[in-house]
């Protein structure tokens, strides 16, 4: 999962540059100047982001127990999951 951040992170920051000619270090200082990771609507957005991650990581989890599930019972076994 960190990886595929990562790759979205790099993708905004080139799109940002192509569109505005803001390259990342610039947002990075402007954010912490500003100090905007103590503002109320950052920490609202990391806790929903988290929230939003967390829950994407428990379905997918969820949705491979039943795959997994699945692939036991077609096979005749039971579930080890």
């Amino acid at each position: 999962m960190p990886m595929l951040m990562e790759i979205h992170k790099v993708r905004a920051f080139d799109t940002l540059f192509k569109e505005e000619g803001v390259e990342e270090e610039d947002i990075t200082k402007a954010f912490l100047k500003l100090k905007l990771a103590q503002t109320d609507e950052f920490k609202t957005m990391v806790a929903n982001t988290k929230e939003a991650v967390n829950k994407k990581i428990a379905d997918f989890m969820n949705q491979a127990k039943a795959q997994h599930a699945a692939r036991q019972a077609a096979m005749g076994g039971g579930t080890n999951f």
